[in-house]
């Protein structure tokens, strides 16, 4: 009996008062009435429930106090024609003498007697703590509805298999020496209890057992379509729960490395959490598996496959047109040891709860090879009794004969990679030396000699919080209404599409059906940040922050990321190389990370491992050959050897190596000309707000409040260097001049007022601190001092240069076109 403290006087009354409930919701069952009926024949049934020694005053006052609640919970479970019925035992009641009787009547319909008593006073007692408001009653006649609901679901009769299973004595006897054992393996099938195991056995064809000292026994064996190639399947079990000796996690890890399979599903039986999503005997295959730290979908090629297990399949049933079992390809299931209530109510799309899903998740994920959970629904959380040993069956076998299905098309998996334990170790190796040569490559940026109060630009420190956007923003063009400098700022300074506060948002789809973006195109003007902003992502792969924020996603693990400048790619010129050459031109490499042929080949095969980030479009002096067709005069082969322009050409447009990402930044007049090439994802860099401009002269000068006031004050009061400074490397400009200036005269009266006198005073400051012949780059400039004649011929032949750059819209110059003007 339960143990929990009844408000009522007797305990007997209120369980006498749940049973006649009981016996209400089934009234029509003609199982029930005849077995009650042979108890109480019905012409002295109303004596029998009329005797005075029930203590008709006590009962009356129950029933009255819960008779709305509990009239309309029955008759929204069983139908309007009760209504009369309950209605007609306002006086009725039962005697406690005959409670034997009722107790064994009750023991075969349901063996935990007092369990939904508990659970009614459970619910009742919570909804009278909150005064019982019209959705609080709502709530109680939904729990007290599915609770009535999924009891009855699991007493129903099972539906037969027409499967036969084997029993334990039917397995082999015999082991087969490991070294006649064929390897690697097409598949490895997980289990836990004996009735998963005996039910993938079922449907291996041509079975043997062996044993291993790292694993113990497994069974091999076949599955597939008899006319076809079969797939090769290893069979194991493990212990129960992820992280015990012998469980999940280790037995995963231990037989992918010796099986080198191309995939590992966890089969077996599950309980669902709610009998409207899900039924009993219905398979779920995990779209989504949460566990206490991860939110994470199976790999894209083994998701898109979930996508299709049910097509063609037929449940393993005598009559499954009549049970109509159903296929739950987009199920999200949670991985815990026990069921949580936090969790499950955290995650209230979820549909089953298992506990060896994250222990296969965990090793899989490790080893970057594929997985899934395949189970069916063997009961429910909230059930007060353990599954029956015919449901649990069932769901063994449904979930087999889904996976068997999957399994039945050798050619989905033909090109799927085995596990490769040494190639894994290896390339394990080179990401782990890719990462600490781009992170040593990449902490420091160069800084102006000149700067007094930056000591060292670090990457990491730079101040970087700019407006990024998915998409483009229309731009303000000359013929438009006139805006003022105070109104374009705020114009350009405001997100116009979807805000991107990560970096690695832009990867990934904008909504849940959309696929992640495997060519992106980041435009933004001079200045803007694009360089900053590739060495941020490559540096936040390189110390994991972006496979942090990707890791409960579909994006594959990144393994490779290199970064190349048009301006490295200038200097190739139209030199005929191979792609591994030009990857091996990145600056952020060392001597450990050259791409060798083996590397190379495991980067072909593996293509969506791969990041490539190419910045500058607008400075590459072969652009017309990226935009045109030049590109279809050589081969789609990864391996060969073309000209510079053309190997970007192809990479860019997914001509070869497809599948990797590739990311190209650019500034908007020239990414323009690019019409030809279509991008999964438009990203724009925006630039400083007013209020960000702000927050960089503050930051920039924080270790000299009197110059961090003064040009506080200066800048923020005038408009037109305000919007200046909107671009990231015009604000640090703007304040290294006006550090300069304050450093030599610290009259803020000093500060340039309009863009022209900070252009001219910076040109000063790079000829005669920068320029390899001045006698002022070791020393002080005196204070009367008169820029020499070399600065004026230097500023005059710089700005006819400019002009004419400006016509022909070049935004950068080499030193061709330099030529003899210097």
């Amino acid at each position: 009996m339960a143990t929990a403290i009844s408000p009522f006087a007797s305990t007997k009354e209120t369980t006498n008062y749940a049973r006649l409930c009981r016996l209400l919701v089934d009234v029509g069952s003609q199982v029930l009435r005849s077995t009650f009926d042979k108890i109480h024949p019905p012409a002295t049934l109303h004596t029998v429930l009329g005797r005075t020694s029930v203590h008709y005053a006590t009962l009356q006052s129950l029933y009255k106090g819960r008779k709305k609640e509990i009239r309309e919970a029955l008759v929204r479970l069983g139908g309007a024609h009760f209504r009369a019925k309950i209605d007609n035992l306002e006086h009725d009641c039962m005697d406690p003498v005959i409670e034997e009787h009722y107790r064994e009547l009750m023991k075969q319909w349901k063996k935990d007697d007092d369990s939904i008593k508990d659970k009614l006073e459970e619910i009742e007692e919570r909804a009278t703590k909150k005064k019982k408001s019209y959705e609080e009653r709502h709530c109680f006649f939904e729990q007290m509805t599915q609770l009535l609901e999924t009891t009855s679901a699991q007493n129903a009769s099972p539906p037969e298999l027409n499967v036969t299973l084997p029993l334990i004595s039917d397995l082999p006897e015999t082991s087969f020496t490991w070294n006649n054992v064929e390897l690697p393996v097409d598949i490895l099938l997980l289990t836990v209890e004996d009735c998963e195991f005996l039910s993938c056995f079922a449907y291996l064809k041509e079975p043997i057992k062996s044993y291993h000292i790292s694993t113990g026994y497994v069974y091999f064996g076949c599955m597939g379509d008899d006319q076809g190639k079969k797939m090769k399947i290893a069979l194991m079990r493990c212990s129960k729960g992820p992280d015990v000796p012998g469980g999940s996690l280790s037995a995963s890890k231990d037989a992918i490395l010796l099986l080198r399979p191309k995939a590992i599903f966890s089969v077996g039986a599950c309980s669902g959490l709610n009998s409207k999503k899900v039924k009993l005997g219905d398979v779920v295959v995990s779209a989504k598996l949460i566990t206490a730290a991860h939110k994470t979908p199976p790999s894209r090629d083994i998701g898109k496959l979930i996508k299709h297990v049910a097509d063609g399949w037929k449940a393993p049933l005598q009559n499954a047109d009549e049970y109509n079992a159903k296929v739950h390809c987009d199920g999200v299931v949670l991985s815990i040891l026990e069921a949580n209530r936090d969790m499950i109510r955290k995650h209230p799309e979820a549909i089953a709860v298992e506990m060896e899903g994250g222990g296969v998740y965990a090793a899989a994920h490790d080893f970057k090879t594929e997985w899934v959970v395949v189970k069916g629904i063997k009961d429910f959380v909230d059930e007060m009794q353990s599954s029956s040993k015919k449901w649990k069956q069932i769901a063994c076998v449904m979930a087999v004969s889904v996976l068997a299905n999957i399994l039945n098309d050798p050619v989905i998996f033909q090109d799927w990679p085995y596990f490769n334990a040494g190639i894994a170790s290896s390339v394990s190796t080179y990401t782990s030396a890719l990462k600490t040569s781009i992170m040593y490559h990449t902490e420091f940026q160069p800084k102006l000699l000149a700067s007094r109060t930056i000591s060292n630009a670090k990457t990491d420190e730079i101040f970087t919080n700019l407006l990024i956007q998915h998409g483009r923003k229309a731009l303000i063009r000359n013929d438009e209404t006139y805006y003022s400098r105070s109104k374009e700022l705020e114009y350009y300074g405001k997100i116009s599409g979807t805000p991107v506060k990560h970096c690695s948002e832009i990867l990934l789809g904008m909504i849940d059906d959309q696929e992640s973006a495997n060519s992106i195109l980041v435009v933004g003007k001079a200045g803007i940040g694009k360089s900053l902003f590739c060495q941020k992502v490559i540096r936040d792969w390189a110390n994991n922050e972006l496979l942090r924020a990707l890791e409960s996603t579909e994006m594959p693990n990144l393994k490779f990321v290199y970064l190349l400048t048009f301006r490295q790619l200038n200097l190739l010129k139209n030199k005929h190389l191979t792609l591994r050459e030009i990857l091996n031109f990145s600056s952020v490499l060392n001597d450990k990370c050259d791409i060798n042929e083996s590397t190379f080949e495991y980067i072909v095969k593996h293509s969506k491992e791969v990041m490539i980030i190419l910045d500058g479009y607008d400075e590459y002096s072969q652009k017309t050959s990226i935009d045109g067709n030049s590109e279809g005069r050589h081969p789609n082969d990864v391996r060969r050897k073309m000209p510079v322009a053309a190997l970007c050409s192809k990479l860019i447009n997914g001509k070869i190596l497809q599948g990797a990402i590739v990311m190209i930044t650019s500034r908007p007049d020239e990414s323009d000309k690019m019409g030809g090439i279509c991008y999964k994802r438009y990203v724009e860099i925006a630039g400083f707000s007013a209020e960000q401009v702000k927050e960089y002269i503050k930051k920039y000068f924080k270790k000299n409040e009197n110059m961090k006031n003064a040009v506080l004050k200066h800048v923020m009061n005038n408009e037109n260097l305000v919007s200046f400074a909107h671009i990231p490397m015009l604000c640090y400009l703007l304040c290294f001049e006006m550090e300069y200036t304050l450093a030599e005269s610290e009259n803020s009266d000093d500060l340039p007022v309009s863009i022209t006198d900070i252009y001219t005073k910076l040109v000063d400051i790079f000829e005669l601190k920068h320029c390899a012949e001045s006698e002022y780059r070791q020393k002080e400039i005196p204070e009367k001092f008169k820029p020499p004649p070399v600065i004026k011929n230097t500023l005059e032949k710089l700005s006819k240069l400019a002009a004419k750059l400006l016509v022909e819209r070049k935004p950068t110059f080499d030193e061709r076109e330099k030529g003899a003007r210097f």
